[in-house]
């Protein structure tokens, strides 16, 4: 079964986006690395619906982001602001009929960590997570018009392309190619795969983007909340509409919040 369709990755999570293998060793490397940079511990007060989990990891390992003029204001909103009591309690209820959680993270698996709970922590910290840097790396949104000129641009370069190769295997197989001996010989080949590869870019061209089809005032709410529901697809396996409104609305501080209708609207569009 093919993985679903993640969003692009942006800057500043590349550095700390791996996995938490729940291992003590792992907190305290983050913990040190925080500490060499002589950043003070920040007291922040962190509401009792905040799992432990993500609790304990943003005083350890998030200290530097919490003092930084930019992110500082957006993790803390994140992690205490009232909009974000739902968000937490839904993803840490359980069903009463099994006992399961209403939404249970598949990233990380079960092969990686064996207890349900663990993994649920995991999936929460990693949507946060990704929230900040989503939030702090603002998405470009791509329209239609722009996609549609830059798929026709290389299209157009890939027959120029295939056009030069087929000339030169005309000349290849007459003899008179003026080129180098390789070039002679393996010249058209080369040209010939050169223009497969442009084809293909072509053909991918706004794939994984945040695409609209007009112009509209929430652009970057747009766009950040198809980059968390990309998130949220692929650690908990669903969108997630409602918390990816939540999500969005506290994330960018916005004065409207975003309703779960429209975050279902881009989302089923960006499918398309």
């Amino acid at each position: 079964m093919p993985l679903p369709r993640r969003a692009p990755q942006l800057r500043s999570c590349r550095s700390r986006a791996r996995v938490m293998t729940g291992d003590d060793d792992v907190i305290v490397e983050f913990v040190e690395k925080d500490r060499a940079l002589s950043i003070p511990k920040w007291a922040l007060a962190i509401p009792e619906w905040v799992p432990s989990y993500v609790a304990k990891f943003a005083r350890l390992t998030w200290t530097v982001r919490l003092a930084d003029a930019v992110e500082g204001p957006i993790l803390k909103r994140l992690l205490t602001d009232p909009r974000m009591r739902p968000f937490y309690e839904y993803l840490t209820a359980r069903r009463k009929r099994d006992g399961r959680y209403k939404l249970s993270a598949r990233f990380p698996t079960p092969e990686m960590w064996a207890e349900d709970s663990a993994r649920q922590d995991e999936g929460i910290r990693w949507i946060i997570w990704h929230a900040l840097c989503s939030a702090v790396d603002k998405a470009e949104v791509a329209f239609q018009a722009k996609v549609d000129a830059k798929r026709a641009e290389r299209q157009e370069l890939a027959l120029k392309v295939q056009e030069l190769a087929e000339a030169l295997e005309y000349q290849e197989r007459w003899g008179d190619s003026p080129y180098s001996e390789v070039f002679h010989t393996e010249g058209s080949k080369l040209l010939d795969a050169a223009a497969d590869i442009i084809e293909k870019v072509a053909t991918e061209t706004g794939v994984g983007w945040t695409v609209v089809d007009r112009k509209s005032h929430d652009l970057e709410a747009h766009a950040f909340a198809i980059l968390i529901a990309s998130e949220f697809q692929f650690a908990f396996g669903n969108p997630a509409y409602r918390l990816t409104a939540t999500v969005t609305s506290v994330a960018l501080n916005l004065e409207v919040n975003i309703t779960w209708e429209r975050v279902r609207d881009w989302w089923k569009a960006h499918q398309t």
